[in-house]
């Protein structure tokens, strides 16, 4: 049997800024200079896209069904 979780009162999901740290060219070796963690890091990124899509397609999909503020913080989460 699932156990279901309720949300924490006062969870706040923020909308990132698109632009944030644009007008800044990029350290090389960003990762406090040095190139294995920053490689590590990297890689482990790339990964990040499919999985953010797989969980935007899952929830998307109960998001009409949710009650509001859960899915206030289910768009807010598309959104970012």
């Amino acid at each position: 049997m699932t156990e279901r979780t309720q949300t924490p009162p006062g969870l706040v999901i923020e909308k990132r800024n698109w632009k944030f740290g644009r007008d800044m060219m990029p350290r090389h070796w960003w990762h406090g200079g040095d190139a294995g963690r920053t490689a590590f890091y990297n890689a482990l990124s790339s990964t990040f896209p499919v999985g953010e899509k797989f969980f935007m397609s899952a929830v998307r999909h109960y998001r009409d069904r949710a009650p509001e503020p859960l899915r206030e913080q289910i768009d807010d989460f598309i959104f970012q």
